[in-house]
């Protein structure tokens, strides 16, 4: 590597620093897509295991749980109201109930997440033009709004489960 180079990455390195030094709140979130398969072992024992969506065979009307891991990265609390949004994705229909989460409100979108409301106050336009309870498969994204706040290195999961269309 050239003279010129060294210095370059050294410099870009510095200005760097102060970003990844920063005591702002950060949130690390990451979400995976699980299905429950069943395994038979030698004996013909039967165990119902959860693999990785993309490790198994997922067809209409399987059921796929998403879990989103949070986890405060920073070095200053994450404050109570912090909020993780999640899609609905376009090809699975959210199922009833299903949604988790320790110490957060649960939300529903209809709109694409312009909007969030609990499930009975969330309408949308039917058919026939009238507007109607939304049902769960008008859901388009979910909300979750922290109740807590988070210290540094702490965290939690939050999910929902979804039948593929």
């Amino acid at each position: 590597m050239s003279r010129m180079m060294v210095i370059l990455w050294t410099l870009v390195a510095m200005l760097a620093m102060p970003a990844l030094a920063s005591a702002e709140p950060k949130m690390d979130i990451s979400t995976r897509a699980e299905v429950e398969v069943t395994r038979v072992d030698a004996k013909g024992k039967k165990t119902t295991v959860r693999v990785a969506a993309s490790e198994a065979a997922v067809v209409p009307g399987y059921t796929v749980i998403f879990i989103t891991e949070y986890r405060n990265i920073g070095d200053k609390m994450v404050d109570e109201g912090a909020v993780i949004n999640n899609p609905m994705p376009e090809q699975m229909l959210y199922m009833e109930d299903s949604a988790y989460g320790d110490d957060t409100q649960i939300k529903f979108s209809v709109d694409g997440g312009k909007s969030y409301d609990e499930p009975s106050r969330l309408f949308v336009k039917g058919n026939d033009g009238s507007m109607r309870k939304a049902l769960p498969e008008d859901y388009t994204h979910i909300r979750w709004v922290l109740l807590k706040s988070l210290l540094p290195g702490s965290g939690g999961s939050v999910g929902f489960k979804a039948k593929v269309k």
